[in-house]
């Protein structure tokens, strides 16, 4: 199971859940592509967000991003 979250950091609201689905992979080296799944990703508002990346309830990704103008 993959799932991807994105939020500002300490902030009231949860996490917003992008992606939560079933996947599969040859394996660990493989690359999954997910820009179809996020090419349409909208932010309501500039800040440092932070995405978790799971994989079978397993982090293998946690980092920050700044989004500094929305549209």
């Amino acid at each position: 199971m993959l799932k991807i979250s994105i939020g500002i950091p300490m902030a009231e609201d949860e996490p917003r859940t992008i992606i939560d689905r079933e996947f599969e992979s040859p394996g660990p080296q493989h690359r999954i592509n997910l820009i179809n799944d996020i090419q349409r990703l909208k932010f309501e508002k500039p800040g440092n967000y932070s995405i978790l990346i799971e994989i079978d309830d397993q982090v293998v990704l946690a980092s920050t991003f700044p989004i500094t103008e929305v549209s």
